[in-house]
């Protein structure tokens, strides 16, 4: 039998964690809506995900109601592991918000909030369930079964399909073969190495990473980024560094990338700005400056990220 094992979290007698990204789930979200509703939460590891490693998946009343900040998502495994169950099931109570009525009319979005303090996670239950497998018999059969000869039957008539079967299944292979052709084109594509631009490469990842120390900011331990770090997104670049921004959040990290061609960099800005539609818990905040493009995590303050910028626009 297979084991599951659930937490029932300690009521901590108030809502401190918010659930982010419930913009994408108001379809379930208003199904099951009341004002001041309470319910129970489900906090599922989205082990898969491949936005956030540490993606931590909230289940209301079996759907999805959104996910856990990224800074969250990483404190509370942390805290489960610490508690001796890295990859249990956590169950908390929650409450509905927003959904009301605004001035102008229009409905707030409806929003839910956690009964769980990840800087004191309490299990108040541990529940186990186990979910039964299919076993197969492995007794041999005794009973003796007569057999019929059989009478070979004459060779069926081989048919045409129907002209619209033809053309489903036409299209159908049209679509397979597109899809094949973008996803190797897009492959061969992420391996070219663009040419450099005229007059475009002008600064090092080094020198900016100098010029944020000169000026106090945090840069902890700069590490040059590996190809394992590229995909056919974030453009490769011989020239890449990230660094740790401990005071802002847990894991935080900065990235400065020095491309040398337009085409390069402005592919890796879409790429976080359409990361960012997935939900606000995706968000970066991204510099540019010549040839340089600064990204950091949307879970730095607003304050905080901004002196980095107008650092990195001051230098001559």
């Amino acid at each position: 039998m297979a084991e599951e094992i659930f937490l029932h979290f300690k009521s901590t007698g108030g809502f401190p964690t918010e659930v982010k990204g419930e913009s994408h789930y108001q379809e379930h979200l208003e199904e099951i809506f009341a004002e001041d509703y309470e319910t129970e939460a489900t906090l599922i590891l989205d082990n898969f995900n491949e936005y956030d490693e540490n993606a931590v998946e909230v289940e209301v009343e079996w759907g999805t109601a959104g996910y856990l900040s990224r800074s969250d998502a990483k404190k509370y495994r942390k805290a489960i592991a610490k508690l001796g169950y890295p990859d249990a099931v956590g169950v908390c109570g929650c409450k509905f918000i927003g959904g009301y009525e605004k001035d102008d009319g229009k409905i707030a979005s409806i929003g839910v909030v956690l009964d769980l303090d990840l800087n004191v996670l309490q299990i108040e239950e541990v529940e186990i369930k186990e979910h039964k497998t299919q076993e197969v018999s492995k007794e041999p059969i005794t009973q003796a079964v007569p057999v019929e000869k059989s009478v070979p039957s004459a060779p069926r008539e081989k048919r045409p399909l129907p002209a619209g079967c033809r053309t489903f299944l036409f299209i159908i292979l049209g679509i397979i073969l597109l899809c094949g052709l973008f996803f190797i084109g897009s492959a061969v594509f992420a391996k070219i190495k663009m040419p450099a631009s005229p007059d475009f490469q002008k600064w090092t990842s080094q020198q900016i990473i100098a010029e944020f120390q000169a000026a106090g900011l945090e840069i902890g331990a700069p590490v040059s980024l590996t190809s394992e770090d590229f995909n056919m997104f974030i453009r490769k670049t011989d020239d890449a560094k990230f660094y740790f921004i401990p005071s802002a959040c847990e894991g935080c990290r900065g990235r400065v990338f020095a491309y040398s061609n337009k085409t390069d960099l402005n592919l890796t800005k879409s790429y976080y700005e359409n990361l960012a539609k997935g939900g606000n818990w995706l968000h970066s905040w991204l510099f540019i400056k010549d040839n340089i493009l600064i990204q950091m995590p949307g879970d730095i303050p607003e304050e905080k990220a901004l002196r980095y910028q107008q650092v990195l626009e001051s230098i001559e």
